[in-house]
C-alpha cells in the first residue's frame, strides 16, 4: 500500500490542485491539518470564502482522502452563531467511503485509520487489534518531529497520550512544525512522520510504502531522504 502524506497547505490553492493530480498514483492521501489560512501565509481571503473553496475541492477529489483539522482550521464561536466555528466546517468535507474527516474511523490493509480533530479527540478509542494509522495535526511532544531548529517543542501532550496507547507498529502522521529537526521519529514502537513545510511550488510530502516498510521525504519534487523500518509482523 502506498500512501502520500502532506500537511499545512494554509490555503495555497496550487497545492490543493497538486494533490488532486497526485492522488491517482496512491492508495490513499493524508492531509494533516491547517487547510485554511488565518494569518496570511497564502491568501487574504476570508474564512468563509476559503471554506467554500475547500469544500468544492474535496467534493471532486479523485481518490481516497483522509484529513484532520489543525489550529488554523479551528476558531471559537464568539457572540453569534457561526456554523463553521469549533471545527464544524470540516464535517462538511466528508464523502462516505471516499473523504474521511475529524472523528472518522476507517480501515486500510493492516491498519485502523483514525482522524483526530484539533480539539476534543483524546477520548477516541483505538482498540481494534490492528496497528493504527493516526492523523493528528500536532506531533507527540518531545520527539525530533516536534522540535524546530531553534529548540522549541511544538508537539502536543495529547498526541503523546494517544501514542502511548497504540499497538506497536502503529503510525502517527502529523504536521504543524514547519521546520522540524527531523521528518521521522519513533517512540515505544510507534513511528511518527512530519513532512514539514517549504516555499517550493509544491508541498513537502512523504511517500509511505507499508508493504516494503519504507518511507521517502520529497522536497521540491525530489527525494531528500529515505527511511526503512523493521516489520513487527
Amino acid at each position: 500500500m502506498r500512501i502520500l502524506h502532506t500537511s499545512d497547505f494554509h490555503f495555497r490553492q496550487t497545492w490543493f490542485h497538486w494533490l488532486t493530480e497526485k492522488a491517482p498514483g496512491f492508495d490513499a492521501c493524508c492531509l494533516t491539518g491547517d487547510l485554511l489560512d488565518m494569518l496570511g501565509f497564502g491568501t487574504a481571503q476570508g474564512m468563509s470564502t476559503q471554506v467554500r473553496w475547500v469544500k468544492e475541492w474535496a467534493k471532486a477529489f479523485p481518490g481516497r482522502l483522509y484529513l484532520c483539522s489543525g489550529n488554523h482550521d479551528w476558531w471559537v464561536e464568539d457572540r453569534y452563531i457561526d456554523t463553521m466555528a469549533n471545527g464544524r466546517w470540516v464535517q462538511w468535507l466528508r464523502r462516505t467511503g471516499s473523504v474521511f474527516v475529524d472523528g472518522d474511523v476507517d480501515a486500510l490493509p493492516g491498519y485502523a485509520v483514525h482522524c483526530q480533530p484539533w480539539v476534543g479527540g483524546l477520548g477516541q478509542r483505538h482498540e481494534t487489534g490492528l496497528p493504527a494509522l493516526v492523523l493528528a495535526h500536532a506531533p507527540p511532544t518531545g520527539l525530533p518531529v516536534s522540535f524546530n531548529y531553534e529548540g522549541s517543542d511544538f508537539g502536543d501532550f495529547q498526541t503523546d497520550e494517544i501514542l502511548r496507547a497504540l499497538p506497536v507498529g502503529s503510525l502517527i502522521l502529523s504536521g504543524h512544525v514547519h521546520t522540524s529537526r527531523h521528518w521521522h521519529a519513533e517512540r515505544k514502537g510507534v513511528l511518527c512522520f512530519n513532512p514539514g513545510v517549504s516555499d517550493n511550488p509544491e508541498p513537502n510530502y512523504i511517500v509511505l510504502d507499508t508493504a516494503r516498510h519504507a518511507a521517502a521525504l520529497f522536497t521540491g519534487g525530489q527525494v531528500r531522504d529515505s527511511y526503512q523500518w523493521h516489520s513487527t509482523a
